[in-house]
């Protein structure tokens, strides 16, 4: 009888970092999971089951070293933002809250479906389905 394979879904997250801050995120880390440098990033393995642990260690060392994160509790989408509101996507699977997001900023739709539009101040604009994660920039 063959034997079962216990599969745990697994993320990466992707931090861009240089000189002491880079070494604080790899000793922070690297007793608990695996931790690689890669493309001049860093890179954290871990399965879904620790997901709340990872996510402590990151809010642990976000508060350390001066950054801000959205609480974790938050679920807005993108449907549900004002026009005029910014905006970026939420991170997803291979990204990382501690590396530069495009910010956008929600319009009125126009005749062919837009419905955002880079912040940035030149024109391009993209469609966003109403369900999906952002986080909102005050």
């Amino acid at each position: 009888m063959a034997k079962k394979l216990d599969i745990l879904e697994s993320h990466t997250m992707r931090f861009l970092l240089q000189g002491e801050e880079r070494k604080k995120l790899i000793a922070h880390f690297q007793e608990i999971f695996p931790v690689r440098e890669k493309n001049n990033a860093i890179e954290v393995e871990f399965a879904m089951s620790q997901k709340e642990i990872f996510y402590d260690l990151l809010d642990q060392f976000a508060k350390e070293n001066g950054y801000s994160l959205p609480p974790r509790e938050e679920k807005l989408t993108f449907g549900d933002l004002k026009v005029g509101e910014l905006f970026i996507q939420f991170p997803i699977a291979n990204t990382a809250f501690l590396k530069p997001f495009a910010t956008y900023e929600k319009i009125y739709p126009t005749k062919n479906g837009k419905n955002a539009k880079w912040a940035s101040g030149n024109s391009i604009f993209l469609t966003f389905p109403s369900d999906i994660p952002v986080l909102r920039i005050c």
